[in-house]
């Protein structure tokens, strides 16, 4: 019902459709026939270039890509993003389908939670939510100056987030590590995860180079890494580069964007609670230990 008349109904039976698809999706230990959405094949169903001409320099570019895909799809960490998103669905001038994943593991989690002010009408939909050690409304010379002490730039999506965030506090790489959501899969943000990244990619006072990390929970050859990969590098070359990550970005031995999650598997998950959280534990510590930091340690 979805390849046939959901995803191409549009292209394919010239009927638009403003179908929401609430699904459950989030590794808590339960098995693999409670585990996973298939959120790869959602978006294998999706109508998007992963290099898009022109790229998107504007709000309104990357807007109007809401108009050119099939579906929407999207997966959000926080209740106001998810009222905003169900609110904007309504008001676009178009109906699209529209796909969201939802972690039933965020509906008890205290730290998943939103003010009556972010359900106001001040906040929209972010596409992108910037990392909220880093956030701003105005990004200001102290931003800027703080941002100077970030080594690596985690990018994941939904819950995922809070497991990465605790542990990072737990290590006290608060000034390191900068995390940034993407809470919208399709159609991808380039222009606002391009905006995210700036800050920490474009800072030519910074003498080493930013490591960029793609994290998920699902395995290597399921999730988002497979759509993500080429449209993360494709922002990564519209950018304005600080001299040393365009440097290390040209190494040929150096990969743009770095995979943390499961191995690619057969099986969605695991059936063993043991074994979920041991990889679990594996993911998030992988997210802030890299073969440099190994070798410093081995010297």
């Amino acid at each position: 019902i979805i390849d046939t008349f959901i995803a191409s109904g549009e292209e394919k039976w010239v009927r638009s459709s403003g179908l929401v698809i609430l699904l459950p999706h989030g590794y808590d230990g339960q098995g693999p026939d409670h585990s996973s959405a298939r959120v790869e094949r959602f978006l294998q169903l999706c109508s998007e270039s992963e290099d898009p001409d022109p790229f998107p320099h504007t709000h309104a570019h990357e807007s109007d890509a809401l108009c050119s895909v099939n579906m929407h799809i999207l997966n959000m960490s926080t209740p106001a993003q998810y009222f905003h998103a169900l609110r904007r669905h309504m008001l676009l001038p178009i109906r699209k389908p529209l796909v969201i994943f939802t972690p039933k593991y965020l509906l008890h989690h205290r730290p998943c939670s939103s003010s009556l002010e972010e359900l106001g009408p001040a906040f929209t939909f972010q596409t992108v939510l910037q990392d909220p050690l880093f956030a701003s409304t105005v990004v200001d010379a102290e931003t800027f100056e703080r941002a100077k002490t970030v080594r690596r730039v985690i990018l994941c999506s939904g819950k995922l987030y809070y497991h990465l965030a605790r542990k990072r506090k737990a290590m006290g790489m608060e000034a390191e590590v900068a995390i940034i959501r993407v809470e919208q899969l399709c159609p991808f943000p380039f222009w606002s995860l391009r905006n995210a990244l700036s800050l920490f990619m474009c800072n030519s006072d910074v003498a080493e180079p930013v490591e960029v990390v793609w994290a998920q929970e699902e395995p290597r050859n399921m999730g988002c890494w497979t759509y993500f990969e080429p449209r993360i590098a494709n922002v990564l070359r519209h950018m304005d580069l600080s001299d040393a990550n365009a440097s290390a970005l040209l190494e040929s031995s150096r990969r743009p964007i770095r995979y943390v999650g499961r191995p690619s598997s057969a099986s969605t998950a695991t059936g063993s609670f043991a074994l979920h959280r041991e990889e679990m534990n594996n993911i998030v510590s992988e997210a802030f230990f890299f073969e440099d930091d190994a070798a410093d340690m081995e010297n």
